[in-house]
């Protein structure tokens, strides 16, 4: 991805990012009767900015922060915190500092967030006498309702103090506020908090290990529940983006794993270097204790991988923190010499959609796999300990976004023949779906509509032309836009406008009468059926794939009489006849696809001859040298495989015994194996001999094989016993 100079150094595009919305000095004024007076009696000087309003007004202010600016909280309330600047002469305000903060609002507004770490800075400012002050103050963010809103903690620098304390203080006084404030929350806090004209995309559902929210840096952003991590400011700063997972990474026989998908690629810049992954037994409690280290490889106790194609031990509990000679703190070993096509260090450029995954076996042999291939081994002469490790992940270099697998074991299935195997690729999936969605909606008498719940504000992606007859608009005019534009001034109660976005961002069947409005201006009665249809599965992640159907009826004549539950049985009938209709497109659109990218699927890159690297471990300087697997450094990369899987289009299961429930998650370790995917081909993974692996899919453990074992065993000699007992009796 191209970095604009408009985001500043984000790599973030404006369809990731919630909308603005205009706040007046009035609704500050509500927003601080119910949420910001809760921080009025605050010990230390304090405001609350919502960061999903243009310039981040003040909503709340403590009664500290108001004494050391010397300004009445009326007088703040609605403002920007730049008034302190006020004055203040050009050659004391910090750039760098102001361009941090331009950058970590807008990631604020990112869609799915889960956390960012808060980031410090330090600024002369004005008091309302006109006496300057050194202000030291820290910045972090707080979610409410999913409602951004920045915390900021300030100190009025005195000549003797510590920086580095104040700059803890400050983070830990920031978590405080968070507990404050999400306790303190009331239910019309949250009714005020509840976006009108905006709709989130569906949570996605994803299962498997999450990276601790605990003191994270200034660079690290979490999405998805924690299961992604993006670095701020990709384009400007290489590192500084360093994680670490919530729990143990599970052992297994064959070792330790953990594998990582790439989300955001940067397409200039940083291509020397790729994430680095490595396994700590340094637990997050130590690590909010002790801080993060600038780079994983300087964390105590761990083995790391990746980087620049080397890999790195450090025995020390503590951090490196770059005060003494790398060389005496890390031992290190380089990668293969020379690299490959002349490049410096890494072999080749990351893509999305791209695995890299690293496996640390017993005997002390770690592995570095890219797409499930392994590109590099070293042997690091340190066993795996019988204690807790949790995979260390720093969000470095080229790829600036990474989502953690929910895998165990290094496995993978790869398709022979694209026509054969059900799996395309993540790009594929949503031209398959809305085409065969258009198709499909393009057969129906009857008025329906299918939208896309995975995009912002969930847009229509194929209306029937009986919609476009029912509403008056043309199919080219609201492909594209929410369906909010029916209810343009038209009433609907509070609690059928959450049982509508709850039905959206879920799936959950919803059938209701709402006013709607034609596009000449008429009012009429709407009885909406509506619920989502399961079209494809994430075989990486385990997520449905789904999109929202919609029947609708025009039933104003009969409101008042009892004609609408004939209606609702008939659009039951339509619903099924939706998902029949889409059940015979899909395989149609897919085949097209199929054929028109075989070509450019089982096209290999040229191999160019290239110098073999020596398989005897050598030594140069302080760092060990060693080779690549063989026939690795002089092959193409190794293949992206698709892992979108397409499925029979059935709607969406729910418990019927408790319909507000939340979608069932998925169990990876209880998912089975697609059948169309059991009738393919399956080509195992280049992994070291001493390395089992399964087919795709599956999940070994060693306790039910070895108590098979055990009982089969005996058995047997319970029966050989009692046959000599036997004859010994005869």
């Amino acid at each position: 991805m191209v970095c604009p100079e408009s985001i500043e150094g984000d790599a973030v595009t404006l369809d990731r990012l919630q909308p603005v919305r205009q706040l007046s000095i009035n609704s500050a004024r509500s927003l601080y009767r119910e949420v910001g007076f809760l921080i009025d009696t605050f010990e230390k000087p304090c405001v609350l900015a919502d960061a999903l309003v243009p310039d981040c007004p003040v909503i709340g202010v403590s009664d500290s922060f108001a004494k050391l600016s010397g300004y009445s909280r009326d007088e703040i309330l609605g403002q920007n915190c730049r008034f302190l600047l006020k004055d203040v002469p050009g050659c004391r305000i910090s750039r760098s500092g102001r361009r941090n903060l331009r950058s970590m609002i807008r990631m604020c507004r990112l869609i799915g967030l889960s956390n960012m770490g808060s980031t410090s800075c330090c600024q002369t400012n004005r008091k309302r006498d006109g006496n300057t002050f050194l202000n030291m103050f820290a910045v972090g963010l707080v979610l409410l309702n999913e409602h951004p809103f920045l915390v900021g903690v300030q100190c009025e620098m005195a000549s003797d103090e510590s920086m580095t304390q104040v700059k803890q203080d400050q983070h830990a006084f920031i978590e405080q506020i968070r507990v404050i404030l999400q306790q303190g929350l009331s239910e019309k806090a949250t009714t005020l908090l509840t976006k009108e004209n905006f709709l989130s995309p569906r949570p996605r559902n994803l299962a498997g290990p999450a990276f601790s929210p605990k003191a994270l840096t200034d660079r690290v952003i979490l999405l998805n529940d924690r299961r992604t991590v993006m670095r701020r400011e990709p384009c400007e700063i290489p590192n500084g983006c360093v994680v670490i997972s919530e729990n143990p990474i599970r052992r297994t026989r064959q070792g330790l794993f953990f594998a990582l998908r790439m989300e955001g690629v940067l397409r200039d810049g940083w291509h020397t270097s790729w994430p680095m992954l490595g396994l700590s037994t340094i637990s997050p409690e130590d690590m909010q204790r002790d801080g993060y280290p600038l780079r994983a490889e300087w964390c105590g106790k761990s083995v790391c991988i990746g980087g620049e194609f080397q890999a790195f031990v450090r025995e020390k509990e503590q951090h490196f923190h770059g005060t003494s000679a790398l060389e005496e703190e890390l031992q290190k070993f380089e990668g293969p010499q020379p690299r490959w096509r002349n490049r410096p260090t890494t072999p080749w450029d990351l893509g999305e959609g791209d695995v890299m995954g690293m496996l640390y076996a017993p005997n002390g042999d770690i592995h570095l796999m890219l797409n499930y291939e392994t590109v590099l081994t070293v042997s690091t002469g340190k066993p795996l300990e019988q204690k807790d490790y949790y995979a260390l992940v720093d969000c470095r270099g080229q790829a600036y976004e990474l989502m953690l697998l929910p895998y165990e074991m290094p496995v993978v299935g790869y398709m022979q023949e694209l026509a054969l195997q059900p799996l395309i690729s993540h790009k594929v999936v949503d031209h398959v779906a809305r085409a065969a969605a258009s198709l499909a909606v393009a057969e129906c008498s009857f008025s329906v509509s299918i939208a896309d719940p995975s995009q912002p504000d969930m847009p229509l992606v194929a209306v029937s032309p009986a919609f476009e007859t029912m509403t008056g608009y043309p199919c080219a005019e609201i492909v594209g836009l929410n369906c909010r534009f029916l209810n343009h001034d038209c009433e609907m109660s509070f609690s059928e406008r959450v049982k509508l976005r709850r039905a959206c961002q879920t799936g959950k069947p919803f059938t209701g009468l709402l006013q709607n409005r034609r596009k000449t201006g008429e009012l009429f009665v709407n009885l909406l059926d509506m619920r989502g249809l399961c079209v494809a599965k994430d075989a990486e992640t385990g997520e449905d794939i789904w999109y929202l159907v919609g029947i609708q009826s025009d039933v104003t004549d009969l409101v008042n009489r009892d004609g609408t539950a004939e209606i609702k049985k008939r659009h039951a009938e339509k619903l099924r006849g939706v998902a029949e209709n889409l059940r015979r497109e899909l395989p149609k659109v897919f085949a097209e696809v199929a054929v028109t990218s075989r070509h450019s699927m089982l096209e290999t890159p040229e191999e160019t001859a290239e110098k073999e690297v020596s398989n005897t471990t050598k030594e140069t300087g302080d760092a060990v040298v060693v080779p690549a697997v063989q026939g690795v450094q002089a092959g193409p990369k190794p293949c992206n495989v698709p892992m979108i899987a397409l499925v029979e289009p059935d709607w969406l299961k729910y418990d019927s015994v408790d319909d507000d429930s939340e979608p069932e998650q998925v169990d990876l370790r209880a998912k089975k194996l697609p059948a169309a995917l059991r009738a393919g081909h399956v080509q195992r993974p280049n992994f070291p001999e001493s390395i089992s692996v399964s087919s795709f899919g599956l999940r070994w453990n060693s306790i039910p094989i070895f108590a098979a074992f055990v009982l089969g065993l005996g058995s047997t000699v319970l029966g050989q016993f009692f046959v000599k007992r036997f004859r010994l009796g005869q």
